[in-house]
């Protein structure tokens, strides 16, 4: 229609114009976009129909109005995007889905061009037609010409080589029409040029007199098809921006175009334009191929579109059809065969099976509706590999782990042969339907183990899960009833606090055996604390040192002369033991009591590395290192300490060796088992 041809003139002027000035990325065209224009052309089609020749100039002025207002909303919605930064969410796009779109933009540019010469549509049901020579021959020379040039240029990647395949083409296409003595006119005759251009250069705008006369109420009417064209274009902007971005291996600030395409075609739509335009994929990506990166391209378009608009475009029709058409296919062969061959190479089968799923929709149904398959399916892909992605980080007991509380030997060993009955699930990622029925699954499988010892707790820990779905809690339910019917304690540690109420509020949180704790830290604690009270029912009773010590050391050992040596001394809670940089003097046995490590991390911020109970000794590493104390130690309770000054060791050492030398073994025997239970930890946390 020649309303759109002039539209889409005007339209390029400006589009042009402005963004290459403000473009990030030199050198890339905006044009007029084929999916917008082909809803639009529906609409017009069916405006025209219903009309009669009464009202001819009210149905024109009618077009006219939707298509420019199409313009400036298309321009609104583009820099709304920009403004607030929402163009950045096309990083999310898979890359199959944008690699399917290049691959169907190169399928639709090859046949739209086959089916431009041959003069019929490209079905299954006219393949052989297609082939016949006559048809044949029409699109043969352009096919070949681009698939020559596709060949050449990935064997040689200077950048004068298109360029100078291009001159020598209209060279010796001209050379051979002076020897066969073929003039222009008859070249033209034979489809070997372009027929001259001709353009009616008027171009109504949205004026008073314009919305007077058109009618509004059928403007209305068809608001959501211009709706559905702003979304197409939106949809196409950015696709075709990150296919820029990864054919030419270039990155482009998203939101900026938005802003100054949006910017472009409001200028356009009161300008008289209104066709939506934005950056085109095809000519960006071959203007770039042939070296052109430079603002003045755009500035150029914009001319040539003003001369085409006002004085004809006799010059195009001096080049070659072959040329012409041959630059085109080698485009859309060049993506066809970077996706569908290369793409065999480099992608993974189930991307590649995408890339391929998305350019036979694009092939069969068109442009938008593949790319909506695409996305369909990359969904499905990603919830199915999201399922199989392990939710558990790590799985371990207490036998493997321990919290930050310091216990004695005896009490460790206690907490190690029983730790089994611990199962500790650290857990990661996102929780939804299918991950959550794996935790499931893994729980079930430890308590239906019968090679292993039975389990009492399952502590379940949030520090790395990033969400929790709703469809998950359903296996939560299922987990907690699985839990009850064994009587086995459940803890939740770090959970979010949104988390927890979905929990509480789906599942229930409120039962005896689960049991809510701000970190693993302190839900391993509570669990020993279990495992000692069952196992050692007298770990709270409150011995004497001489007692305690009597433990660790053989019976020749003098425990009365050895705590001769110590100082005995009483702590309030809140009182310090220590502070952090003081010098060591001394190591400490705590008698009873609970003392805390705190680490000052930054100012007025404090982070609590250890707890102590009753029959530990603190400060024995910078007892023999006589280095200052790395943190502070406070007590948490009233607790009773005894000191060993270094002072007092030395004077030991003069006179009683033989206790100095027990004492050192002792020393030696209980740093061997700290070591061993660490080296545990990490190699938990390693596997």
């Amino acid at each position: 229609m020649l309303l759109f041809e002039v539209r889409n003139l005007g339209s390029n002027i400006v589009t042009a114009l402005f963004i290459a000035s403000r473009t990030s990325l030199p050198g890339i065209i905006p044009s007029i976009q084929e999916p917008p224009v082909a809803i639009l052309s529906v609409i017009a089609s069916t405006i025209m129909a219903q009309s009669s020749i009464d009202n001819i100039e009210t149905t024109f002025l009618t077009l006219i109005v939707i298509i420019i207002i199409t313009g400036i909303l298309s321009g609104i919605v583009f820099f709304t995007l920009g403004f607030f930064r929402l163009g950045s969410l096309v990083r999310y796009v898979p890359y199959p889905v944008i690699g399917g779109f290049l691959a169907g933009t190169g399928w639709l540019l090859v046949s739209g061009i086959i089916k431009n010469y041959a003069g019929i549509e490209i079905s299954l049901n006219n393949v052989s037609q297609l082939f016949s020579w006559e048809i044949l021959s029409q699109w043969l020379p352009e096919f070949i010409f681009g698939f020559l040039l596709l060949i050449t240029l990935r064997f040689f990647r200077h950048c004068l080589v298109l360029p100078g395949i291009m001159f020598l083409t209209v060279v010796s296409f001209y050379l051979f029409l002076g020897i066969t003595g073929i003039s222009l006119d008859e070249a033209r005759g034979m489809g070997l040029l372009m027929e001259p251009i001709q353009q009616n250069t008027s171009l109504p705008a949205l004026t008073v007199d314009t919305l007077k006369n058109a009618d509004l109420s059928l403007v209305f009417n068809y608001l959501p098809k211009m709706f559905s064209i702003i979304l197409l274009g939106v949809i196409g902007l950015l696709l075709n921006i990150s296919g820029i971005e990864i054919a030419l291996q270039k990155d482009i600030a998203l939101n900026h175009e938005l802003k100054i395409t949006g910017i472009a075609n409001i200028l356009s739509g009161l300008m008289g334009g209104g066709l939506t335009s934005y950056v085109s994929l095809s000519r960006s990506v071959l203007n770039h191929r042939l070296g052109a990166s430079s603002r003045v391209v755009g500035w150029f378009l914009s001319g040539f579109c003003a001369l085409a608009l006002f004085g004809g475009m006799s010059i195009l029709s001096l080049l070659p059809e072959v040329l012409i058409g041959g630059l085109t296919l080698f485009l859309g062969l060049n993506f066809l065969v970077e996706w569908l061959y290369d793409g065999w190479w480099n992608l993974s089968k189930s991307d590649y099976f995408l890339v391929l799923l998305i350019v036979v929709s694009i092939g069969f149904w068109g442009l938008l509706q593949g790319i909506i398959v695409g996305f369909i399916v990359a969904m499905i892909l990603f919830v199915i590999k999201s399922s199989r992605l392990s939710i558990i980080k790590n799985s371990s007991s207490l036998f493997h782990s321990s919290s930050h509380v310091q216990r004695s030997s005896l009490e460790t060993k206690i907490i190690k042969k029983h730790g089994e009955s611990l199962y500790i699930l650290e857990l990661q990622g996102w929780l939804f339907f299918g991950t959550a029925n794996q935790l499931f699954n893994t729980i079930r499988n430890r308590l239906y183990d019968g090679e292993q010892p039975s389990i009492k707790f399952v502590l379940l820990d949030f520090h790395m899960v990033n969400g929790l779905d709703s469809s998950a809690l359903i296996n939560f339910i299922k987990i907690k009833q699985l839990l009850k019917s064994y009587s086995v304690n459940f803890i939740l540690t770090s959970l979010t606090i949104k988390d927890q109420e979905k929990l509480d509020k789906q599942v229930g949180l409120q039962d005896d055996f689960i049991h809510l704790v701000e970190e693993k830290n302190i839900g391993l604690a509570w669990c020993e604390e279990k495992l000692l009270e069952e196992y050692y029912p007298i770990h709270k009773t409150c011995q004497l040192l001489e007692t305690q010590l009597s433990n660790y050391f053989p019976p020749s050992v003098d425990i009365p002369k050895l705590i001769s040596y110590l100082k005995p001394f009483k702590l309030l809670p809140g009182e310090f033991l220590f502070s952090q940089g003081q010098l060591n003097l001394g190591m400490y046995f705590l008698e009873s009591g609970q003392l805390s490590v705190i680490k000052e991390i930054a100012p007025d911020k404090t982070k609590c590395l250890r707890t102590y109970k009753s029959e530990t000794i603190i400060g024995e590493m910078g007892f023999y290192s006589q280095s200052n104390h790395s943190a502070s130690v406070i007590a948490d309770e009233h607790s009773s300490v005894y000191f060993f000054s270094s002072h007092a060791f030395k004077r030991m050492e003069r006179e009683e060796p033989k206790l100095a030398s027990a004492f050192h073994k002792f020393i030696v025997k209980l740093l061997i088992e700290r070591v061993q239970y660490r080296e545990q930890d990490m190699q938990n946390l390693l596997s």
